[in-house]
């Protein structure tokens, strides 16, 4: 990383403007006697060595970026020597509030193609200022399938405040000691309590960055509350006493590392919006797929009560709302409902939690190291789970004693309201195979598999049609339909294999143990350097005379499947000349 000294050490030492002493931009405007320079480097933005200092100008126009006027009558101009540039440099100067300011230097690196890097120097900042309302995905908009019957007026659009507005490809980098202050008082929720950092009318971004910087009273430290992320990188970030350190509704191959948090809500929250009143798989809910989670520490340390239930509530109500559930949500589409069976509960007193609204699951999400201290709910909680994994989870003086001024039995001081009454909290760990070291907690058990009360499992939603071909391993279970394993079983489990040439496989032994007295795996199998694909439906039922059964649910019939001799279940190859590949998703 580039330090502040040793950014203007080289610009002063560069050719490419003239340092003049004492000129900043402040007192550009009456300077004279730079007729004969067509650049110059300023000494400060306000006074001489200012956090302003090192920023070069050129010759230029009045409709030119940061335009000032000399007492000549000469305009000139920012100019960067690269797409990285000081937020001091426009005005960041930490001795008022800079919420405009560092707009004013995002939305420059922003207008290129490229997009750019801000840096901001060592120092406190108030970011405090309402710039505006971003939009909230969580709405719906009244139909329900063709039945113009029970067609409802659409939901309107809420909208949270928000101070900074993050764009596509900017990257906002502090140096070691950068505070961004703000002026929440932790338990209010609502509409207007401010956002540090948002995105804005924007469905997806792609290549953004946060590092190095500690955020102090704010709703949120960072919100993507109708955006997907692409490419985002959060790390080296702090967040004291914020409600929700990050949260947007998707992240597809993000990486966050390094964040740490105390007296804050949840340090990240992913998905959980209510959009649509079709009781069916839909994406718009949220997922967090591919995305690296690397060393989370979270100290919670504040005894549970009516700020928590405050913060609570307002997610519930404008986000996740479910009370839609009964309001304005239809039938199910596959006999069973996908959308209340996942449950709200609640944000506070969790490090990260992954919500699947709309059963869109949570797909290869990887992570290294999660410290939950003094907390009174889960370190990880990931809905709709599949092939996410995670090093170690360390718990610390967690569940309903999570605080030393907690003195009464469970439900004594504080009733979990998504709990009930005098009820432990179910487990610190749900959807991640993980190891786990735990110091005074209190809990039914410290994990617990990818359970789902509405017993359901994945199939796929992908229509093919009679001359498809390249179908990848990514369109399979893509949605949900019912199914009959009873609750509280080891959730989904994902292997892939070969299939050579006139050889058999028994799908038992690729799979291992498969829990329940009924269970069923969905096979994707494709042809190694050929464009023919199939999705089977496989039955491992215990009854002997259900065992086997198969069922082509789209694609050309590649495989074969019969009983061995131990009444075990093999597969065979249709295409005895072509070697295949297949994904078993098992339940």
């Amino acid at each position: 990383m580039v330090t502040r000294r040793e950014f203007l050490q080289g610009a002063a030492g560069s050719s490419i403007g003239d340092q003049l002493s004492g000129v900043t931009r402040a007192n550009l405007k009456d300077s004279i006697g730079l007729e004969t320079l067509t650049s110059l480097i300023l000494s400060g933005f306000s006074s001489p060595g200012d956090r302003g200092a090192g920023a070069l100008y050129v010759r230029g126009n009045k409709d030119g970026p940061l335009a000032v006027r000399d007492a000549s009558g000469n305009w000139w101009n920012l100019a960067p020597a690269s797409n990285e540039v000081w937020a001091g440099w426009f005005g960041v100067l930490g001795n008022a509030d800079d919420t405009i300011a560092l707009q004013l230097a995002i939305d420059y690196v922003a207008q290129s193609p490229e997009g750019g890097t801000v840096r901001v120097a060592a120092g406190r900042y108030n970011i405090a200022a309402r710039s505006g309302y971003t939009d909230i995905g969580a709405h719906d908009d009244g139909v329900l399938g063709h039945d113009e019957a029970r067609r409802l007026a659409p939901e309107p659009i809420d909208r949270q405040a928000f101070a900074i507005c993050l764009r596509d490809k900017v990257r906002l980098v502090g140096e070691f000691g950068t505070v961004f202050q703000g002026s929440y008082t932790f338990g209010a929720a609502s509409a207007d309590e401010i956002a540090c950092l948002a995105t804005h009318a924007s469905p997806v971004v792609q290549d953004i960055g946060i590092e190095q910087i500690t955020f102090r009273n704010y709703f949120f430290a960072f919100a993507a509350p109708a955006t997907n992320l692409l490419f985002a990188k959060f790390t080296s970030l702090r967040f004291e006493d914020c409600a929700i350190g990050i949260y947007s509704r998707g992240f597809e191959r993000c990486y966050l590392d390094a964040l740490s948090a105390q007296g804050t809500g949840c340090v990240v929250a992913i998905g959980g919006q209510w959009c649509s009143r079709s009781d069916e798989y839909n994406e718009g809910g949220g997922f967090s797929d591919k995305t690296y989670f690397g060393v989370i520490h979270n100290i919670y340390q504040r005894v549970m009560g009516e700020a928590e239930a405050a913060i609570d509530q307002y997610f519930d109500r404008v986000f996740y709302k479910t009370q839609n559930e009964t309001m304005r949500l239809g039938p199910p589409a596959r006999g069973r409902s996908i959308v209340r069976s996942f449950r709200y509960l609640g944000l506070c007193g969790r490090a990260v939690y992954l919500m699947s609204r709309y059963g869109r699951p949570n797909n290869a999400n990887t992570f290294r190291l999660i410290s939950h201290a003094y907390a009174h709910r889960a370190a990880l909680w990931i809905e709709a789970a599949i092939a996410c994994t995670a090093e170690v989870i360390y718990l610390e003086r967690c569940g309903y004693q999570d605080n030393v001024r907690r003195t009464g039995p469970i439900g004594v001081s504080f009733v979990d309201p998504f709990l009930g009454p005098k009820v432990r909290i179910p487990a610190f760990v749900k959807g991640a195979n993980c190891q786990i070291d735990a110091q005074q907690v209190v809990c039914d058990k410290l994990a617990i598999g990818n359970e789902f009360t509405g017993r359901f499992t994945y199939a796929s939603d992908v229509a093919f049609p009679n001359n498809f071909h390249s179908i990848k391993d990514n369109l399979i279970a893509n949605s949900l339909s019912t199914w009959s394993e009873p609750a509280g079983s080891y959730g989904l489990t994902l292997v892939s294999f070969e299939l050579e040439p006139n050889s058999s496989v028994e799908l038992e032994e690729k799979l291992g143990r498969i829990a329940g007295p009924r269970a069923a795996a969905v096979i994707f199998a494709s042809v190694r350097q050929g464009s023919e694909a199939a999705i089977y439906l496989v039955s491992f039922d215990r009854n002997p005379a259900r065992a086997g059964q198969s069922a082509l649910l789209g694609g050309t019939d590649l495989l074969h499947f019969v009983k061995g001799e131990r009444g075990q279940i093999l597969v065979r190859s249709r295409m005895p000349e072509k070697r295949m590949i297949a994904s078993i998703w098992a339940h």
